[in-house]
């Protein structure tokens, strides 16, 4: 994936092309992309339609913190998701340049609103499957934005283990198993424990586990009843916790 920035009416947009490393190329002064291994012509083109399914979904959401998808389309043999340009930083990024742990209320607001983008994405049936420190983007105001739905379930048609990445320490253990139809363990308490692993994990102090205070009951002891009295103004509830956390 390749991504530019430009200015469009004033508003700064990033353009993200499907270009896959190793099996497409260019020649230089050219806009065309071309598959140079013609035994992945059909790898390619399953990523380049899989790029404007992934932007037509997202593109329907509407919650602040989830990246804004503006336009997409196929263009110079392959396709393109244009997207609002992001003035932000990773939330690991954000912590490290504080120098200091969140405060309690900054913690619980960026937990409400990560809580509330995933359940609009879940109630559209979409399992992001890759929440982690680097998807999470923070604003210098504290604001957030999910971003990266490359490894996404779309549907709960789309059983296709090509597109999970497993991140050790915020993959769930259902995102190890093989995906089975008829008894599919990802459902939304995977996005549900990779966040609290991501709150766990983000600390400017590297080896400490307090990077989130508020949020850390999330995951310690399982504690994850007790996030959710925190969180009560979030829609989401328990039934989106799996089983075997409780």
């Amino acid at each position: 994936m390749q991504c530019a920035r430009y200015t469009v009416f004033t508003r700064e947009t990033a353009i993200k092309e499907y270009f896959q490393q190793g099996v497409v190329n260019r020649i230089p002064g050219d806009t065309d992309v071309f598959v140079a291994a013609p035994k992945r012509q059909a790898e390619f083109e399953y990523g380049k339609e899989r790029l404007i399914e992934e932007a037509r979904i997202v593109a329907k959401f509407q919650s602040p913190s989830i990246v804004r998808v503006d336009d997409f389309f196929e263009e110079n043999g392959t396709s393109y998701m244009v997207m609002e340009f992001l003035d932000y930083e990773t939330m690991e990024g954000f912590l490290i340049h504080q120098k200091r742990p969140l405060t309690e209320d900054e913690a619980v607001n960026i937990g409400v609103w990560l809580c509330e983008a995933l359940d609009e994405i879940h109630h559209a049936g979409v399992i992001h499957r890759d929440i982690s420190p680097d998807n999470i983007f923070v604003g210098k105001d504290g604001s957030v934005k999910i971003i990266d739905f490359g490894s996404a379930r779309l549907s709960k048609e789309d059983t296709d283990s090509r597109l999970i990445v497993l991140k050790p320490g915020y993959a769930p253990p259902e995102q190890y198993e093989k995906i089975d139809p008829e008894n599919d363990l990802q459902q939304a308490w995977t996005d549900i424990y990779a966040l609290g692993a991501t709150t766990l994990s983000t600390d400017p102090e590297p080896g400490n586990l307090n990077g989130f205070p508020a949020l850390s009951i999330f995951l310690k002891g399982f504690g994850v009843i007790d996030f959710f009295i925190v969180l009560q103004d979030s829609e989401l509830n328990l039934q989106n916790i799996h089983p075997n956390y409780l």
